[in-house]
């Protein structure tokens, strides 16, 4: 899958003091899972379609052909659920608003309703992985995956207006 290179975005950077800024865009930046990650997801979830298929038919031509029948309807239940989540899954930034959208819906937050971010560790405390967006007035969090999305230095140039909790409780 040949990657496409995005048009040049149009950034304002308004400095308070030193050491603050505050950027806005006049574009909106839209990121997708990876190429690579997109591709193994979509070569997944055929190969569980094929599973599901298979499975309730030999279910459904046997003597005790209910619970098989249930079971292969469950895999292609996920399988839908999975090419949702492949054909789905973006971030998307408007000047000061972030927008993640899933398989099942997306959350919005403005600069504004975002207490701070935390970094999300792999297995044994090596890399950041992901990205935790820390919501105000107990609102919840949204979580950002960095290892599966195609994101570039303008996403985190926008990250970085955001305070890092993990030095606040350091």
């Amino acid at each position: 899958m040949a990657r496409v290179d995005r048009p040049p975005q149009h950034l304002t950077i308004e400095v308070y003091a030193v050491g603050s800024f505050r950027m806005t865009e006049t574009t909106k930046l839209e990121y997708r899972q990876t190429g690579t990650t997109r591709a193994i997801n979509v070569i997944l979830v055929v190969m569980l379609f094929f599973v599901g298929i298979s499975s309730f038919y030999v279910f459904a031509t046997s003597f005790r052909y209910m619970p098989g029948i249930a079971l292969a309807l469950l895999i292609i239940a996920g399988d839908i659920y999975y090419l949702a989540t492949v054909l789905r899954s973006r971030i998307l930034v408007t000047g000061t608003q972030i927008k993640i959208r899933n398989a099942l819906g997306e959350r919005t937050a403005d600069l504004t309703e975002i207490e701070g971010v935390r970094n999300i560790y792999g297995k044994y405390g090596g890399s950041v992985t992901g990205k935790l967006l820390c919501l105000k007035a107990g609102r919840g969090t949204m979580t950002i995956p960095m290892m599966a999305f195609d994101l570039d230095d303008r996403f985190s140039d926008w990250l970085k207006q955001l305070p890092d909790l993990d030095e606040r409780g350091r």
